[in-house]
């Protein structure tokens, strides 16, 4: 039976949200050190939203993600979506003028990274960044004009409710490979990304039953459309 996330406007936050509340103990993210239930992915969203809300982010600002695949990627890319955001996940080897590149065209406001990847930013210039929310130690250089922030300090904010959005509304945009040149970022609407995971979905006659593993990181189109949002549908 189609659940009432399929009903009305379908969009990625509202999916997370039916998620957290029709089975909230059910398992939705194992990793060799950790897991999370779909109700604590769906609180994690809710705080890291209102974090990003505190930095001043507005809906369909830019929040880069450069992050391993992990449950934290998934709450960031979430807590984006959650917050009215469009997210913007980085190839996680990108640095010097490829991370300049995506950082600048995009026009990020916030990057959401690992600890080890912020000396990174030193060597190049983000001119729309303002904010980095680091997974590790937040006692790390910084361009200068760039605040600090930590990723466990969004996980204690008081959660938020999501903000409406449309089937149309921007939910990320994903960098290709630049074989030919500078990346360039392709769009995805909420009703993009959703229906490219249903017709996924369909192709490997996904159920609840199943569980689904990616050996691919969560930056890459597959990982998201083929793997990890059809087994959130």
């Amino acid at each position: 039976m189609m659940s009432k996330a399929y009903e009305g406007e379908w969009v990625l936050s509202s999916i997370i949200a039916d998620r957290a509340s029709t089975c909230g103990d059910d398992i939705a993210v194992i990793t060799d050190a950790e897991s999370l239930t779909y109700g604590e992915l769906g609180d994690q969203s809710a705080r890291i939203a209102a974090a990003l809300r505190e930095l001043g982010v507005a809906p369909d600002d830019r929040i880069a993600t450069m992050l391993d695949s992990n449950p934290r990627h998934l709450a960031a890319w979430f807590a984006s979506a959650w917050a009215g955001a469009i997210e913007v996940p980085i190839n996680t080897e990108y640095k010097g003028t490829f991370l300049e590149h995506v950082l600048t065209e995009s026009g990020a406001k916030v990057l959401v990274c690992e600890e080890r990847f912020v000396e990174r930013l030193l060597s190049i210039t983000a001119p729309d960044l303002e904010h980095v929310v680091i997974v590790g130690s937040p006692d790390v250089e910084a361009p200068a004009g760039v605040s600090v922030h930590s990723f466990a300090d969004a996980l204690a904010e008081d959660p938020v409710d999501p903000v409406p959005r449309s089937e149309r509304d921007l939910l990320y945009v994903l960098y290709t490979s630049g074989t030919t040149g500078p990346s360039k970022g392709v769009i995805h609407c909420n009703r993009s990304a959703l229906w490219t995971a249903r017709v996924w979905s369909h192709l490997f006659e996904v159920t609840e039953e199943d569980t689904g593993y990616t050996f691919l990181p969560l930056y890459h189109v597959t990982a998201r459309a083929a793997l990890t949002t059809p087994m959130v549908l």
